[in-house]
């Protein structure tokens, strides 16, 4: 999985500080188009695995994968 996007992300990011500001920077966008102060990163992982966990069923194992999370 590394070797399929670390090209596509070396293009992207020149370097890990930007990679990992582009959720913050994402987050920041969101909020500013819904006007709802409280979104942050945490609360977006938390929704998600929430989301994927009751809606749809997922594994645990899925979403903490889809997390990028150890068990």
């Amino acid at each position: 999985m590394v070797d399929k996007y670390f090209r596509k992300l070396s293009l992207c990011y020149v370097n890990y500080e930007e990679l990992d500001a582009a959720p913050s920077d994402g987050i920041k966008k969101v909020r500013e188009f819904t006007n709802l102060p409280e979104i942050t990163v945490y609360w977006a992982r938390h929704s998600f695995a929430t989301l994927s966990r009751n809606e749809c069923r997922m594994s645990m194992d899925d979403v903490s994968q889809a997390l990028n999370d150890t068990i």
